[in-house]
C-alpha cells in the first residue's frame, strides 16, 4: 500500500500535491577527503514551496543590496 505524503510545512499538513524538494547549502569534505552535501529534505505542497521561494528570492536581494551599499562605503 502507497504511503500517503503530508507538507513538512508547520501549521500546513496539505497532502494533495505534495512533491520532494531538497535544499542545497554547501558542501564540507569529511576528515577522509570525501564529499558531504548539506541541506534539507522536504516534503512539500506546491503553496507553501511558493512561499519558501519567494522568501528564500527575498533574502537573496536583501542580501545583494547590503553588498551593494558596503561596497560604496568602502574605500578605493
Amino acid at each position: 500500500m502507497a504511503s500517503i505524503k503530508q507538507c513538512d510545512i508547520k501549521g500546513c499538513g496539505n497532502i494533495e500535491g505534495v512533491s520532494y524538494l531538497f535544499l542545497y547549502a554547501g558542501r564540507e569534505m569529511d576528515a577522509a577527503g570525501a564529499r558531504d552535501d548539506k541541506g534539507v529534505f522536504l516534503d512539500i505542497c506546491p503553496g507553501c514551496e511558493s512561499r519558501l521561494l519567494r522568501e528564500l528570492l527575498k533574502d537573496f536581494e536583501m542580501s545583494k543590496r547590503a553588498a551593494e551599499i558596503a561596497k560604496g562605503w568602502m574605500q578605493p
